[in-house]
C-alpha cells in the first residue's frame, strides 16, 4: 500500500504542474485578446469615442501588457528564453541612459521614458505570445482579424466615400482637415478603425498572414468557406481603399515568399500544390480588383506618378527610410546619443512643443543619434539577429510540416523588424513587436500539430 502511495505521487505533482500551467496559459491568453482588440479597436476610442482623452488612451495597451509582466513574473513563469534575457539587458540599459541624459542634457524625463518605451516595452511581450499562444488561442486570434476585417473595411469605404473635412476621417488629435491624408484628386486616405493611415496597411498584411493559415489547415479551419471568401475580399478592398503603395508592396512580398516557400518544396507534392493556388489565387485577386476597383486602381497610378516626380522612385524612398547617410555625416554623434525619444514625433513634442521628427525620419539614424553609437548599434543588430532567428525558424517549420504559412509572417514581420520605424511609429512599433509574438506563435502551434498527427499516425500502425 505505501509503495503504490509513493509511486501514484509523482504522477500527482506533475500532473498539478500542468494544471497550473493550463491555468495561467488561459490567464494570459485573457489578457492577449484584449491586447489584440485594443490594437484593432484603439483608433475608434481615440478619434470619436473618447477624443479628448486621445493622448492618455495612446498607452491604454501597455497597462494591460504591463500587468501581464508583473503577473507572470510575480507566478515565476515568465519566458526564461536568450531573447528575453537580451531584452531585459536592453531595458536595463536603456534606463540607465535615460537618466545619464537627464542628468549631463536635462533632458525631461518624461521625453526619455517615452523613447524607453518605444524601443524595448513590447519586446518581451512576442516572447509571451509565443509561449502562450496555443492552438486555440491563435485561432480566437485568427477569428478576431478574419471577422473584424468586415466592419474596418466597411469603415474604410465610408472614409473614401467622406470628403477630408468629415467626421469620419477625423484624425487623431487634429482640430482641422488640412493634415489628412489624400491618395489623389482629393479622396482620402482611409484609416478605419486605427489611428492614422499606417494602421490600416498594417492590417492589410496581418489579415493576409491568417488567409493563408486558414486556408492550410486541414480540419478545424480559423473560420468556414462563407467568412473566409468574405475575408478574402475585403483584404483586396482594403488594399484598394488604402490608397497606400506600401500594401501593395507588402503583399507582393508576402505572395513572393509563399512562392518561395513553394520552390522550397519542389521535391514534395505540397510544393507544386502551392504554386498552384498562387496562380490560381492571384488570377481571382486580378479579376476582383478590375471588376470593382477600376476607380481605385487610376488613383494609386496616379499617386504613384505624383510620390514619384516628388520622391524619386520606390526603391529610393524604401532606402531612404532605413538610414539617410548624408544626414548622419552631418550630424554629430554621440557617444551617448542626443536623448532617447527625442527623435519622435512624440518625444519632440513633449521636449519641444512640436510634433516632428527633429534629428532625423530614418529608423537607423535614429536610433544611431538618439541612443549613440555603441546602443544604438547594439540595438540594431540585435534587431537583425532576430530577423535571422525568425526566419531560419520559419524555414524549418516549412521544410517539417510543408506549410508555407511561417514564411509569409517572415516577409511581413522581418521588414519592419529590421528597418522598419518602430522606434517613431506607434502602430509600426504595436504591429512589429506583437506580430513577432505572432509568427513564433504560429511557428510552434504548426510544428505541435504536425508532431501530433505523426504520433496519431504511429499509434494506429
Amino acid at each position: 500500500m505505501y509503495s503504490q502511495i509513493k509511486e501514484e505521487k509523482p504522477y500527482r505533482l506533475n500532473d498539478i504542474k500542468i494544471t497550473n500551467f493550463e491555468y495561467i496559459q488561459s490567464h494570459v491568453n485573457k489578457v492577449l485578446y484584449i491586447i489584440f482588440f485594443l490594437l484593432l479597436t484603439e483608433g475608434i476610442l481615440r478619434k470619436w469615442l473618447l477624443p479628448s482623452l486621445d493622448k492618455p488612451l495612446f498607452f491604454i495597451k501597455d497597462i494591460f501588457i504591463l500587468y501581464l509582466y508583473l503577473y507572470l513574473a510575480l507566478k515565476r513563469k515568465f519566458p526564461a528564453n536568450i531573447w528575453s534575457l537580451i531584452a531585459l539587458m536592453f531595458m536595463f540599459l536603456f534606463l540607465l541612459l535615460i537618466n545619464i541624459h537627464y542628468l549631463v542634457m536635462d533632458l525631461p524625463v518624461l521625453v526619455g521614458f517615452y523613447g524607453w518605451r518605444n524601443y524595448v516595452l513590447y519586446i518581451p511581450l512576442a516572447f509571451i505570445i509565443q509561449t502562450y499562444v496555443n492552438n486555440k488561442a491563435l485561432k480566437n486570434i485568427g477569428k478576431m482579424f478574419l471577422w473584424g476585417s468586415i466592419p474596418i473595411t466597411i469603415i474604410a469605404f465610408f472614409q473614401y466615400l467622406s470628403p477630408k473635412d468629415a467626421y469620419i476621417n477625423k484624425n487623431v488629435g487634429l482640430n482641422t482637415s488640412s493634415e489628412i491624408f489624400i491618395v489623389a484628386d482629393g479622396v482620402v486616405r482611409p484609416s478605419g478603425t486605427f489611428a492614422f493611415t499606417t494602421g490600416l496597411v498594417l492590417f492589410t498584411g496581418a489579415l493576409f498572414i491568417f488567409i493563408i493559415y486558414n486556408f492550410f489547415l486541414k480540419k478545424e479551419k480559423v473560420v468556414g468557406k462563407l467568412f473566409f471568401y468574405i475575408s478574402v475580399f475585403s483584404l483586396i478592398a482594403s488594399i484598394a481603399l488604402s490608397g497606400s503603395r506600401s500594401a501593395y508592396v507588402s503583399l507582393g512580398g508576402q505572395i513572393a515568399f509563399l512562392t518561395i516557400g513553394s520552390l522550397l518544396l519542389l521535391r514534395k507534392r505540397e510544393g507544386f500544390n502551392i504554386i498552384s493556388y498562387i496562380i490560381t489565387g492571384s488570377v481571382l485577386f486580378l479579376l476582383v480588383y478590375n471588376t470593382f476597383f477600376e476607380k481605385q486602381k487610376d488613383l494609386i497610378l496616379k499617386r504613384q506618378e505624383i510620390a514619384t516626380n516628388a520622391e524619386g522612385s520606390i526603391f529610393n524612398r524604401l532606402s531612404d527610410m532605413v538610414i539617410n547617410l548624408e544626414a548622419i555625416n552631418q550630424s554629430n554623434l554621440s557617444p551617448i546619443g542626443a536623448g532617447l525619444g527625442l527623435g519622435s514625433g512624440g518625444g519632440s513634442h513633449l521636449a519641444l512643443g512640436v510634433n516632428q521628427f527633429t534629428l532625423s525620419e530614418t529608423e537607423w539614424g535614429r536610433n544611431l543619434l538618439e541612443a549613440g553609437v555603441f546602443l544604438g548599434v547594439s540595438y540594431i543588430l540585435f534587431r537583425l539577429a532576430l530577423t535571422l532567428y525568425l526566419l531560419f525558424e520559419s524555414i524549418k517549420t516549412l521544410i517539417y510540416t510543408s506549410n508555407p504559412t511561417p514564411l509569409v509572417a517572415f516577409f511581413y514581420v522581418g521588414v519592419n523588424l529590421f528597418i522598419g520605424p518602430t522606434t517613431g511609429n506607434g502602430l509600426t512599433y504595436s504591429f512589429t513587436w506583437i506580430f513577432l509574438g505572432v509568427a513564433l506563435a504560429i511557428n510552434k502551434v504548426i510544428l505541435e500539430n504536425k508532431k501530433s498527427q505523426t504520433l496519431n499516425k504511429l499509434s494506429r500502425h
